[in-house]
């Protein structure tokens, strides 16, 4: 009998109020409240950041990022080979063994696959919010900053048919130049595309002696690019280049056609500099690349440019086929070659890769998705309205400042 009473009481004891809340119960809600912490920090981040997009642009893009992008880039740049690459493979090596090792643990436990499971997914959720959080302090805030046809005070009103011919037809024009100074029989006055390193080095220059596009545009110190060892792989996905704000390089890939290099490579290293957005990263190329001395860079630049010409088609159908044949052969070449390169990885993974992409930019408060590639369009455009056709001189940025 007295058996039989103390272990009610013990039932009875065991059943009150400080007992209810299991350790595992009570790790499980501390757990949830950090993962809303973590959660919630980089969303807060993001949103102020739209909200308050002049003072993202004063005291991060222009303020304390160059010293982030700088610092970063100068401690991965020690190593010949892309560090972002390197640990790409490692998390792909280590993931199986991680999830191998993981089960093995839980089947040594008392506590049910729910439990774990449980416990997986609030970490998991807490380092992905730790990762977006350092990733919007690192670069992402860069979204987030006045946009550029703003910044330079371009007319962004809807061009009518016969100024974008003029426009289309100057760009015609320096591509059919600048395609015979490139292919010149005198090296000293054309140029190989097969020298990276020359061609790095003309963009720097070009860079550091820019001044219309906006601080820290012409600083340096920045990573420089590097070509990627899985070239392949990133083709087939569909990506000429990619920046990595987590090391601070800008990677490409070497094997596509090498007119195409310099901007590629302009654009990546425009990533670096704070130019989040995919149309100001190109067109920062496009500025980059045609106010180059080097005429390489000039013909990339004014090839890429190309594209508004799909501007005219839509205005003007007739004037876009009469302009169309003013282009020459040798740069309607050089068009054929680039599609029948990215032509040879199309499919499932590059429509894959096309997709993930178009994700990440609209995660990004970029709502076009990787139609905003097409959209340097309308950057171009502003551009000669602005300063028709010509390079910008030092009195024409002064302005540009003042207005901004």
């Amino acid at each position: 009998m007295s058996c039989v009473l103390m272990s009610t009481l013990q039932v009875a004891e065991n059943s009150s109020p400080e007992y209810e809340v299991r350790p595992n119960v009570r790790d499980a809600r501390r757990d949830w409240i950090a993962v809303i912490v973590l959660v919630l920090a980089p969303l807060v981040v993001y949103g102020s950041a739209r909200i308050f997009p002049e003072l993202v642009e004063r005291f991060y893009s222009r303020g304390v990022y160059p010293y982030i992008g700088r610092s970063i880039g100068s401690v991965s740049g020690l190593l010949p080979f892309s560090l972002a690459e390197l640990g790409l493979l490692c998390l792909l090596a280590l993931t199986p063994v991680f999830v191998f090792w993981y089960i093995k643990s839980v089947r040594r436990r008392a506590e049910s696959w729910s439990v774990r499971a449980g416990v997986l997914l609030r970490r998991s959720l807490c380092a992905l919010g730790i990762l977006a959080l350092v990733f919007q302090l690192m670069w992402g805030l860069n979204y987030g900053r006045l946009p550029l046809a703003s910044t330079l005070a371009f007319d962004r009103s809807r061009p009518d048919a016969a100024e974008l011919e003029h426009i289309a037809h100057e760009i015609v024009d320096q591509t059919n130049r600048y395609y015979h100074v490139v292919h010149n029989d005198d090296p000293s006055k054309g140029g190989s595309f097969d020298d990276q390193a020359a061609l790095e080095k003309s963009i720097e220059e070009s860079y550091s002696k820019n001044r219309l596009l906006p601080w820290p545009a012409s600083l340096g110190g920045f990573a420089s690019p590097k070509p990627v060892l899985l070239h392949d792989l990133m083709a087939r996905f569909g990506i000429a280049g990619m920046y990595s704000p987590f090391t601070g390089e800008p990677n490409y890939i070497e094997t596509i056609p090498g007119f195409d290099l310099p901007s590629t490579m302009a654009h990546e290293m425009a990533h670096a500099r704070g130019f989040a957005r995919e149309d100001e990263a190109d067109f920062v190329s496009f500025v980059i690349c045609t106010s180059s001395s080097d005429p390489r860079l000039k013909y990339s630049g004014y090839l890429s440019g190309l594209r508004v010409l799909s501007q005219l088609a839509g205005s003007d159908p007739q004037r876009y086929r009469e302009l169309a044949k003013l282009l020459e052969d040798g740069p309607k070449r050089d068009l054929k070659a680039r599609y029948e390169f990215w032509a040879r990885y199309s499919g499932k993974t590059s429509y894959l890769g096309n997709r993930v992409n178009d994700f990440y930019l609209k995660a990004n408060g970029i709502k076009s998705g990787v139609k905003n590639y097409d959209e340097v369009s309308a950057l171009i455009i502003g551009y000669f309205r602005r300063f028709k056709g010509t390079s910008p001189q030092e009195e024409d940025y002064a302005r540009v400042i003042v207005t901004s």
